[in-house]
């Protein structure tokens, strides 16, 4: 396993314990040479392997959009109203605590995808 998404909280986003919880988990993951989306996150998506490993209701319509969020709430309600007027998606993350993958990693694979032609990006904060 190289890649993988935790949806649980209980990590930084609780406090001091749940940092020192957040950290020793990186460090499993980046000990196994894999990497994290996640944690507290609603999950990720892509349209090309028709994934949907997301508490979305349903799966979102394919096109040409690779869309992150940092707010799992705010990543659903852009799914939802994307449905409804039929926008369609190359690919989906929420990065929640965004511990390892980070909206910019997802720009440069979304650049380098020949499927994304859009990247939208809701933001809490700015890394480098």
């Amino acid at each position: 396993m190289k890649a993988l998404v935790v949806i649980s909280a209980g990590f930084a986003e609780i406090g001091p314990e749940g940092v020192i919880r957040q950290e020793q988990l990186l460090a499993l993951v980046r000990d196994h040479g894999a990497r994290m989306i996640g944690p507290n996150c609603l999950g990720m998506a892509s349209a090309a392997s028709r994934l949907n490993a997301t508490f979305a209701p349903r799966a979102f319509p394919a096109g040409n959009i690779g869309f992150s969020s940092q707010s799992g709430a705010l990543g659903l309600a852009v799914l939802e109203r994307g449905q409804e007027r039929e926008l369609g998606l190359s690919g989906f993350a929420s990065i929640g605590n965004k511990a390892d993958v980070s909206s910019n990693d997802l720009l440069e694979y979304w650049e380098d995808d020949e499927g994304t032609k859009l990247v939208m990006l809701y933001l809490e904060s700015f890394g480098n």
